[in-house]
């Protein structure tokens, strides 16, 4: 039984260790990362691959150092910001109109608004027909639907038996 726990002592000892050692590597993985970034931008970076406790405090400050001046703006940036830009925008902004402009264009949305929209939800009604257009119009359809009923008919006996009457004495070619 004592062997048990020492096989098991000597896994779990082995295990802690080599989880110790890939800490190291991810750390030093990080640290190596921030010291390239910081080269590429041109921040000095001082070494720390040798930290002690006492010096856990400078890293943090060295890496939060590196992002600000990641993210600063440059000094390009800054004195074209400082300059005052408002009459260029002015030129070259099209959105921005006068007053007279302004009201032109409430006054054509207004018109195309009454003239467009309101004649799609509120339809205009018909115009009544005078007497005779409509006594016209009846006068149309009954014809129309005397024709369709004629159609529909079947051909009067005689004339059908006429059509299909074949002849008893068909003659000599038949």
């Amino acid at each position: 039984m004592n062997d048990d726990n020492g096989i098991f002592g000597e896994i779990l000892e082995t295990a802690g260790t080599a989880a110790k050692q890939t800490g190291k590597a991810v750390a030093n993985a990080a640290a190596a990362t921030v010291q390239t970034a910081a080269s590429q931008v041109g921040v000095p970076v001082a070494d720390n691959s040798q930290s002690t406790p006492s010096q856990d405090v400078s890293p943090q400050v060295s890496n939060e150092d590196i992002v600000e001046s990641l993210y600063e703006k440059s000094a390009g940036q800054n004195a074209a910001a400082a300059q005052p830009a408002q009459p260029a925008v002015k030129a070259q902004d099209p959105s921005i109109k006068s007053p007279e402009e302004l009201a032109q264009m409430d006054v054509v949305r207004k018109r195309l608004h009454d003239e467009y929209y309101q004649t799609l939800v509120n339809p205009a009604k018909q115009e009544e027909e005078s007497v005779s257009e409509k006594l016209e119009r009846e006068d149309k359809q009954e014809d129309m639907e005397l024709q369709q009923k004629e159609a529909k008919k079947p051909p009067d006996l005689a004339v059908q038996r006429a059509q299909t009457h074949a002849e008893q004495n068909p003659g000599a070619s038949g």
